[in-house]
């Protein structure tokens, strides 16, 4: 019996601890990655804007996820054009994006949702330097006091970073194979 006791002290200790270190940690996070592509931004810019695309260049697609489902709308709302995508797979779980601005050929912005709980806005921004244009793809949220997703958090970078980049790089070889 006092073994039982120790044990339930134990693991309540263990709980008030991972709570109050969840209790600090940041709640907010920002992943932002980055590549030159040897095209001008009018070749990037349509595969970024048009959300039926993405799968051509994200990692986000029926390859890495044959189950996935996605469905497109489009939408003018006050003179934008405004494209959602929803999706749900067994590997890639479900989510929501959808263009909530943009610049033609400089900057798209969107909001992201994934599986309902964590969501963050995300930022192309398309600058050219020289014969190279340089995008940048930033993804950034607060999932407030979720005491969970504060931990999470902490490995977003190499969680969806790694997807940013490795569709980064795909985003690179068809730009630049399109010239």
């Amino acid at each position: 019996m006092r073994h039982l006791k120790s044990i339930g002290i134990a693991l309540l200790l263990a709980i008030i601890i991972l709570v109050g270190v969840g209790f600090l940690l940041k709640p907010t996070y920002k992943v932002q990655k980055s590549i030159q592509i040897k095209a001008p931004a009018d070749s990037i810019f349509p595969l970024i804007f048009n959300l039926k695309r993405w799968p051509e260049w994200t990692v986000w697609n029926t390859e890495n996820d044959p189950t996935l489902e996605i469905n497109y709308t489009i939408e003018t709302i006050d003179s934008l054009i405004v494209s959602k995508a929803v999706w749900k797979g067994d590997e890639l779980g479900k989510g929501k994006i959808f263009v909530d601005g943009y610049k033609v050929n400089k900057e798209l912005r969107h909001d992201i949702l994934l599986d309902d709980e964590i969501s963050g806005k995300g930022l192309f921004s398309l600058n050219l330097r020289g014969k190279k244009t340089h995008v940048s793809w930033t993804i950034a949220g607060d999932v407030g006091f979720n005491i969970p997703q504060r931990y999470f958090i902490l490995f977003f970078d190499n969680f969806i970073g790694a997807d940013m980049q490795e569709g980064l790089l795909k985003l690179k070889k068809i730009s630049e194979k399109n010239l």
